[in-house]
């Protein structure tokens, strides 16, 4: 059960006018809406009585809000917990992106992480719980830069027995470097996305894949990113003088 979900409906059924505010939902964000219906897909009873006129709580809706907002109140205050022990995002900047798994997970954005830390939810959203190792990123980061890191530690790590994964994270690695340098070309974006997506399952050992799903997810969600270093540009992210991560 998605607490995402779970905010939703609590949001629908305490409105003054339950009707209304479901009606402005499936207009406005259709998407959010449909995410109501999974949530009685998931539970097994219908939450909200729909009829051709009105919208109202269903007598299960009822008793089930309720437990919706112990479950919410509980969440909340783990998150303030986390954040107490954590410190929060470095520096009190804005959240730019998590990886929830470790450095072999595809990345998360900050819409995509409001969910239950656990092997179901995280796969839903698109990643894995993998080692749990959580990597909090934020808006001071390149993305290039990331992927560059994390392309340089699976380069050396590759033993070089399979092919995929010996010419796979040389090639990405040395395409990285070059791209975060500003002598990258448009056509290298999705030439890197590719030869990763090409690496998927066509090893002996995970680390192959391992290599692929951040790197095809770093394209895919900030491709805008890569852009911006094209035609001889200097990193965006350099020219504010932000401290850059080192590449070893």
């Amino acid at each position: 059960m998605e607490l995402r979900h779970l905010r939703y409906f609590v949001a629908v059924a305490e409105a003054e006018n339950v009707t209304r505010a479901a009606a402005r939902l499936h207009v406005s964000q259709p998407a959010l809406s449909r995410q109501i219906h999974d949530l009685e897909e998931e539970i097994g009873f219908p939450l909200l009585h729909r009829s051709a006129k009105s919208v109202r709580l269903s007598e299960a809706g009822k008793v089930f809000l309720g437990e919706a907002r112990a479950v919410l109140q509980r969440a909340e205050a783990a998150v303030q917990a986390a954040r107490a022990v954590a410190g929060g995002v470095r520096g009190g900047r804005a959240l730019k992106a998590v990886i929830p798994g470790g450095s072999s997970t595809p990345v998360l954005l900050p819409e995509e992480i409001d969910i239950g830390m656990d092997f179901d939810q995280v796969g839903k959203a698109g990643s894995m719980l993998g080692s749990a190792g959580v990597v909090v990123i934020d808006d001071q980061t390149c993305m290039v830069e990331f992927a560059l890191r994390t392309m340089s530690f699976y380069e050396r790590e590759s033993c070089g027995w399979c092919i995929p994964c010996r010419e796979g994270t040389d090639w990405l690695n040395k395409s990285l470097t070059r791209f975060h340098a500003g002598f990258g070309e448009a056509r290298d974006i999705d030439n890197m996305q590719h030869i990763a997506e090409n690496m998927l399952g066509r090893t002996f050992c995970p680390l192959g894949d391992a290599a692929a799903m951040p790197m095809v997810a770093f394209v895919k969600k900030f491709r805008k990113e890569f852009e911006d270093h094209l035609n001889g540009k200097p990193c965006p992210f350099a020219r504010k003088g932000v401290p850059q991560l080192t590449v070893v």
